[in-house]
């Protein structure tokens, strides 16, 4: 990771139906949605989606902690039906999901996050358990750059010290890090410690990184804050906190 990733945000590009799509008309609106063809998403078999029931759907089926499910793409017959394993979590196998219910489907291309809304048209059973979901009318998305950086509260320790430190934001490439004592200079290399809970599961990550900046504030219980870039991170953890950022993403792309 190049240390100039860290200063990257998001970058939405504007695209409305009917509305000019140059790249420079994008990047001047990047506060809108853009609109989509299915064809943009170049889903490929096997690619995992993200499924949230509508609140409305939900009823004593499903509980607050357990809305955001996974599912595998099986295949797609082009404006008529997409093809889905059913959809799953970490701790549960098989989700309960009825026929008719209104589900938002969320894919991440390595680069766009897109959005798009569908219902279960048949939950088939033989020879094996899949769903036939409607094709989507509408698909939405956003464009992030990779080190798009989130608004965290997560507990941490450095070099194994028990004192408290709070990493307030974090990317792919790095993070910030507020704490009441001296963790070291710019330049130095720490061991950080931290717990993400990532799809109702909690992972602990060790990763090493380099302070790259410092400065003092008065607006909290934590006045010391450090830039941190993340090193010699494994692909895994790499993986981790893709994903930690895309979850929240997820949650604020309604």
């Amino acid at each position: 990771m190049q240390s100039s990733e860290i200063t990257e945000e998001l970058e939405m590009q504007s695209k409305f139906q009917g509305g000019e799509n140059s790249p420079m008309h994008n990047k001047q609106n990047a506060a809108s949605n853009n609109q989509f063809t299915f064809e943009d998403m170049r889903l490929k078999i096997g690619d995992q989606l993200q499924i949230k029931l509508f609140p409305q759907t939900m009823g004593i089926r499903h509980s607050a902690n357990s809305e955001y499910y996974m599912a595998n793409l099986i295949g797609y017959y082009q404006d008529r039906s997409i093809l889905v394993s059913i959809p799953h979590t970490t701790h549960i196998a098989e989700c309960a999901m009825l026929e008719n219910d209104k589900l938002a489907i969320y894919f991440f291309s390595g680069r766009t996050l897109f959005k798009f809304i569908s219902y279960i048209d048949k939950i088939i059973s033989l020879p094996y358990r899949y769903m036939h979901l409607s094709f989507p009318s509408q698909i939405s998305g956003q464009t992030i750059r990779k080190s798009r950086r989130i608004d965290v509260c997560i507990e941490a320790t450095a070099n194994n010290s028990d004192t408290p430190i709070i990493i307030t934001d974090i990317s792919t490439a790095g993070a910030k890090i507020e704490t009441s004592s001296d963790i070291g200079q710019p330049g130095d290399l720490i061991d950080l410690s931290f717990t993400i809970n990532l799809y109702e599961k909690e992972t602990r990550l060790q990763v090493k990184a380099i302070i790259r900046s410092f400065n003092i504030t008065h607006t909290n219980e934590q006045p010391l804050c450090f830039g941190v870039e993340f090193t010699e991170l494994q692909q895994e953890q790499i993986q981790m906190l893709r994903d930690l950022v895309y979850q929240q993403i997820i949650d604020g792309f309604n």
